[in-house]
């Protein structure tokens, strides 16, 4: 009775023993099996003279497989499984050709190729330019733009502090100095009319919504501009639309304060446009009214016209006005007749 469980646990013990021996010898044979179903392939890429193609590639499509030929033009791929593919060669300067190869196992696959050379096809390029910043190799100037979307978009309160932000131009006491010249060496000319004061080369001043597009001349003047020093500002000012549009700006530095904090500053700004009474007609009227008691303190009083409580307009110690109309008649698609007024008024 005693043996009886002793023999039934040896046999519990062989029985697992046994099982795993035999599993482990019919794994092997499969495991091997497994691991020899890959092949290879060697080659070699030739050109037309029969020369190798040194360090084109070869891929294997479908797949993340392929190689690089030697400086000879001999490649191998190791370790492919085993199947149908399309080999293919990529060479810069050379055609592509492919072939279907079958990749047998524990076997070499040769293939050679023989491929031409080919020019590369590449689509248009379309390269823009800006004219803002564009070279002129034939001009002895140096030209440079203001747009009415860098006005807009630009910290200025006019065109002239716009200007003086570009290279060369100096803004400084309300003159501009182009290149180091003075001030009264400057032309100024408004679609293409020059305007010049006889007695202190001043020109007319423009209120920041009538100007459409200005353009710096400094140095290098051509024989078209007369006249002028140190540099030339051509302005063009702003045409009524086929619609009728426009806008209204408004800026002051006072918010209420009781103390003298503030200059009293007041800028009321507008400008319209669009068609006119007759056909093809258009108009564009701008003004520009800046009030200001400047920094320096005033016991004088003046009169003032007060809108909404906090809009105040009327004459300060520091006044000026600038008006710009403008009427454009259309002759031709090509040919127009402007008709414009500009009258500038400052008082202390």
């Amino acid at each position: 009775m005693s043996g009886q469980p002793g023999r039934h646990g040896l046999l519990t013990v062989l029985v697992p023993t046994v099982a795993l021996l035999l599993g482990l010898f019919s794994l092997g044979p499969m495991t091997a099996s497994a691991q020899a179903q890959t092949g290879s392939i060697m080659g070699k890429i030739t050109d037309d003279s029969g020369v190798g193609v040194p360090y084109a590639n070869v891929i294997l499509k479908g797949t993340n497989l392929g190689g690089r030929a030697n400086a000879e033009g001999k490649f191998t791929i190791v370790k492919v499984p085993v199947g149908p593919y399309t080999l293919a060669t990529k060479m810069m300067g050379y055609a592509t050709v492919e072939k279907v190869i079958q990749v047998n196992a524990n076997q070499t696959v040769m293939v050679d190729f023989k491929i031409t050379e080919q020019a590369v096809k590449m689509g248009v390029v379309d390269v823009t330019g800006n004219i803002k910043i564009a070279i002129r190799k034939k001009d002895s100037s140096t030209k440079q733009i203001v747009t009415a979307e860098d006005l807009r978009s630009l910290p200025v309160d006019n065109y002239k502090e716009a200007i003086g932000l570009k290279a060369g131009v100096i803004s400084q006491g309300g003159e501009l100095h182009f290149r180091g010249g003075r001030g009264d060496e400057v032309l100024t000319i408004v679609n293409g009319i020059a305007s010049r004061n006889p007695l202190r080369a001043e020109g007319v001043d423009l209120g920041l919504l009538a100007v459409s597009s200005s353009e710096q001349v400094l140095g290098g003047l051509d024989a078209q501009y007369g006249n002028a020093l140190s540099g030339v500002i051509n302005l063009t000012t702003r045409e009524g639309g086929d619609k009728f549009g426009g806008e209204i700006r408004y800026f002051t530095d006072r918010y209420g304060e009781a103390d003298k904090s503030f200059n009293n500053f007041e800028r009321l700004s507008t400008g319209f446009g669009g068609p006119f009474l007759f056909p093809k007609t258009n108009y564009f009227i701008s003004f520009e009214g800046t009030y200001t008691d400047t920094y320096l303190r005033n016991i004088a009083t003046h009169q003032e016209h007060r809108f909404l409580d906090f809009i105040r307009l009327g004459n300060r110690q520091s006044n000026s006005a600038k008006l710009s109309s403008k009427l454009t008649f259309k002759l031709t698609p090509n040919e127009k007749l402007n008709v414009e007024i500009i009258k500038n008024r400052a008082s202390p």
